[in-house]
């Protein structure tokens, strides 16, 4: 191994929150795009579960991290560059063989993917790539309706469209309805209502270092292309901003130019591509 790698050592954690202590600096360094291990971190400590997170250090900084929480999901690869990345390809593949797929940002995702192929022999395929957007300045979304908090009366609806959300976006597995439902008697799923019709939902993360994501905007086909999307997004965005949300990000795909046009329209920048990879047998 030649080059900046041969200084970089690789760290193997399973117990969330010995990784969190360990990765706090790094992710709150840019805690839009590393919100995921931000969130997903506490999420697992609460649940006690284990999780499988290699961390790069050069010297004693943590310069970079890949995250597993569940063996069926996909990892996430985050370094401050993409020798960093490799590094931890490398590492990874040697201990771990059985990644289903991998994601991240796209220079990093690429480097580390093709370092885990290479360790592993297993080939990487490119997958549908993500837009990371960062909130600006919150404009209105002028939809007929109104916002109101998801009830147990929305149990059924939840979950027909969290498995749709799954269809149709290609992210997540059929665990997320369990999760959704789990949310939803939490008090976190906010529904759209045009008279006493839900027409659509969406949620948010808890807040991890000022910066609160917003997701799982989910709107049926049958109420499709009449802004409902937009406005559970702007009112999910409001809620966040008014208590401990310094401001809001999302993602989009980037093979969706309909979402990417909403949330432009609400205030969000494009800050950044993400791109999965699936590996092969």
């Amino acid at each position: 191994m030649d080059g900046p790698e041969r200084s970089l050592s690789v760290e193997f954690v399973e117990e969330p929150a010995g990784a969190l202590e360990r990765v706090d600096p790094f992710l709150a360094d840019d805690p839009v795009a590393r919100n995921l291990p931000a969130t997903l971190l506490p999420a697992a400590i609460d649940g006690g579960r284990s999780i499988r997170c290699w961390v790069a250090r050069d010297g004693q900084r943590v310069v970079g991290l890949v995250l597993q929480t569940d063996p069926d999901r996909f990892a996430m690869a985050f370094a401050d560059s993409p020798a960093v990345a490799r590094r931890l390809g490398d590492a990874v593949g040697a201990e771990a063989s059985d990644l289903p797929s991998v994601r991240g940002e796209v220079g990093v995702v690429a480097a580390f993917a093709g370092a885990y192929a290479a360790a592993t022999g297993r080939p990487a395929t490119a997958a549908e790539a993500q837009r990371l957007y960062v909130l600006d300045a919150l404009r209105d979304s002028d939809v007929p309706g109104r916002v109101r908090l998801g009830t147990a009366a929305d149990k059924e609806t939840v979950a027909r469209w969290a498995e749709g959300f799954v269809t149709d976006t290609g992210f997540g597995t059929a665990g997320d309805v369990t999760t959704m439902l789990a949310r939803l008697a939490a008090g976190d799923i906010r529904v759209w209502v045009d008279g006493d019709v839900p027409v659509a939902m969406g949620m948010s993360a808890p807040v991890a270092y000022g910066v609160s994501r917003v997701g799982w905007i989910y709107t049926p086909l049958e109420h499709r292309g009449r802004g409902y999307g937009g406005a559970v997004t702007a009112a999910v965005t409001a809620e966040q901003l008014a208590g401990d949300a310094t401001t809001c990000m999302l993602y989009a795909q980037l093979g969706n130019p309909t979402s990417n046009r909403i949330y432009r329209r609400l205030g969000y920048r494009a800050v950044s591509e993400d791109l999965g990879y699936d590996f092969g047998s």
